[in-house]
Formats: structure tokens, C-alpha cells, sequence
């Protein structure tokens, strides 16, 4: 031990021992924690944290306490003792709660990390730290998530099929993201799981429905991206709540297209121009089956204007998922493409369909 470390010890031992008979708030500022920023520059920081909390004891102002907790918490955090550091950081926020250096040290240290780590999984299982995910086939004979061999309160069945697609650790949960896969109407859409020692989560499904999705670096859970209508959703998912924001894209092809659909060709038999079907599929928002409706062009090219169902009395989404990309209305069909609309408002009984082409119109009518 070298003679200026031995001289600080010395004096350390001498100050502990004087409080009654000295002027407190001097041994404070000029002693307790200079003495104590001294010490600790040698290395020896449990003497200085002893420094430190005597400063503490006998400081009488807002100044001298803030000094004195602030020291405390960065020396005890040397020692390794985190829980002791954060108690008197904790405690310095409560008398200067604006104080800058406090909110700093705090973030760089005590701030708990949202990150997550992604974990390994099978299209079909997950084994989280509190349960098991299995997807198998219920008692209709429909691939459904269960957690434990148990269905799950909200339930998560399949269209076509179920697939487990990522799983992620959280500090205090696991999470899962599994994917609807449906039919031409919709080809995916997303569920995640959150479960927890005490607590499992569903959320509702969510996606633009399509199946070209991507999952970002998994830094937080502001992950998922997907092509939609009129340009990139993204997704993130904080306090059980799925948050969406749009991306918008500018297409000059949908615009050139629009253009182009005003011309309209030779008047010709429409039933020879394109051909409508409907083809149902399960919503798991309102758990019904719901229609969908199919154009498929007989020409080397036909756009589709509009589309006007039951007499504008069915609403019909003015969206399409062709060649796995989102486009809106006109839509240019080459032959033998099919194009698939969805039915909304509860749009059950479809009995006429009226579609505008470049051929011209004309109207369909379903029994």
C-alpha cells in the first residue's frame, strides 16, 4: 500500500469517529464526500461508500444530499451491488426529480431492456418456459392451437391451415406468432400469443391478408410488415395491443391503368368476357362464412372498372390480392387470371352482380 493511500485510510478512520463536537455541514462538504471521492479514486470503494453515507447522515441541505446519494449510488454500483445503487438513485430522483445526471445514470444502468430473443420453432409446436403450443386437429377436423393439450379460451382455428411462424422471449413472457393461412380471398393473417406465468393473451387476428410477410430484427416488438392496399403495414405489439401504421407508396402503373380502363373496347357477349363464381371462406372476426367473389378474364385483357353488388346495397371491397400484391380498382386481367373481391356488410345473399369493363357492363344474377 503506497504512503498516499495509507494517509487517506488514516484520515478515514479519524473523520468516522468525529461528529459531535465539529461543525457538520463543513465535514460534509470539505470532508465526508472529498475524502470519500478520494478514496474511491484508489479503488477502495467500500471505505468510501462508508464516506459517503455518513455525508448522507449529517447533510442538512438539498445540495449535500443530492451529493451524498449520488455518490452512494455510484460507488455501490462499483461493488456490484445493483439493488443497493438503484435504492439510492431511487432516492435522489424523489428530492430532484429533473436532476439530468440521475435520469442518465438511471436509463444507462436500471432501465429495463425491451428487447427480445427469438427462439426456435417447428410449423406445428413451441415448448415456451411455461407451457407447451401444439397445433393439431379439433374435433372438426380443423387444425387449431392448443397450449398445454388445451384449446385456448380464444380460440385460434385454421382456415386451411395453422402454422406456428416465430416465437420470441421476453423478460417475463414468451410470445408467439401464428399464421391463418386461407383461400384466395385471404391467403394469411397473423394471431400473436403472449404467455406469461399467470396469464395468457390472444390477440385478434391482423394482417392485410397477405402472405408476403416479413419480420424485422427482433430489437422490440415493432416487427412485422406486410404489402397492403395502398402501400407497406407495419405492426407492432406493446401492452396487449396490436398498433398498425401505413406506409403510403405512389403506383403510376395503377394510374397509367386508370387511364386506360376509361377507353371501352367493341360491345361483345359479357359472358364471353369474363366469368363470376363465389367461393366462400371462414372469417374468424365474425366466425360465419363469408363470400367472396371471383372474376376470371376470358380475353387476352379486361379491366375491371367497378363492381356494384345487390344494387349497391352489399358493399364490395375495391381491393384484390392478384399475383400475390395488393391492388386497387381498375384491375387489369390477361387471360385466364382470376381476381377475388371480398363481400362486405354481412353481404350473405349474394342475388345480382353488376361488374363495368372496358368491354362494357352487364349484370349476373345468383339464385
Amino acid at each position: 500500500m503506497n504512503f498516499k493511500k495509507m494517509a487517506l485510510l488514516i484520515l478515514a478512520i479519524c473523520l468516522y469517529g468525529i461528529s459531535v463536537h465539529a461543525d457538520t455541514t463543513v465535514l460534509c462538504k470539505k470532508d465526508y464526500i472529498e475524502l470519500g471521492d478520494s478514496i474511491a479514486d484508489e479503488g477502495e470503494f467500500k471505505i468510501a461508500i462508508s464516506m459517503y453515507k455518513k455525508a448522507l447522515k449529517c447533510a442538512s441541505n438539498k445540495k449535500l444530499k443530492i451529493g451524498a446519494l449520488a455518490s452512494l449510488s455510484a460507488s455501490t454500483l462499483k461493488t456490484g451491488n445493483k439493488n443497493e445503487s438503484e435504492k439510492y438513485l431511487l432516492k435522489l430522483l424523489k428530492i430532484s426529480p429533473d436532476n439530468k445526471w440521475a435520469k442518465s445514470f438511471h436509463k444507462e444502468n436500471f432501465k429495463k431492456s425491451t428487447s427480445i430473443q427469438e427462439k426456435p420453432v417447428t410449423d406445428k409446436a413451441f415448448h415456451s418456459r411455461y407451457g407447451k403450443f401444439t397445433i393439431t386437429e379439433n374435433e372438426k377436423e380443423t387444425e387449431e392451437l392448443f397450449y398445454n393439450k388445451k384449446p385456448l379460451s380464444t380460440r385460434v382455428i385454421a382456415n386451411s391451415s395453422l402454422d406456428i411462424v416465430k416465437a420470441y422471449q421476453l423478460e417475463n413472457s414468451d410470445i408467439i406468432i401464428t399464421r391463418i393461412n386461407g383461400g384466395n380471398g385471404c391467403p394469411a393473417l397473423l394471431h400473436i400469443i403472449e404467455v406469461s406465468k399467470s396469464d395468457i393473451y390472444v390477440t385478434p387476428d391482423f394482417g392485410t391478408c397477405s402472405d408476403l410477410i416479413s419480420f424485422n430484427k427482433p430489437t422490440n416488438i415493432n416487427f412485422i410488415t406486410m404489402p397492403g392496399l395502398d402501400g407497406n403495414y407495419s405492426y407492432s405489439y406493446s401492452g396487449k395491443k396490436i398498433h398498425e401504421r401505413i406506409t403510403k407508396e405512389h403506383d403510376t402503373a395503377q394510374n397509367d391503368l386508370l387511364e386506360s380502363s376509361n377507353e371501352v373496347l367493341e360491345d361483345i357477349d359479357m359472358g364471353k368476357v369474363i366469368k363470376l363464381s363465389t367461393n366462400k371462406r371462414y372469417n374468424q372476426i365474425f366466425k360465419t362464412y363469408m363470400n367472396d367473389l371471383v372474376i376470371t378474364s376470358l380475353q387476352d385483357k379486361v379491366i375491371i372498372q367497378n363492381i356494384i353488388a345487390n344494387r349497391g346495397r352489399c358493399k364490395v371491397s375495391k381491393n384484390t390480392l392478384q399475383n400475390l400484391r395488393f391492388k386497387k380498382l381498375p384491375v387489369s386481367l390477361f387471360f385466364g387470371d382470376s381476381a377475388s373481391f371480398s363481400l362486405r356488410n354481412g353481404c350473405r345473399n349474394l342475388l345480382e352482380v353488376e361488374v363495368k369493363t372496358n368491354y362494357g357492363s352487364s349484370t349476373w344474377n345468383f339464385e
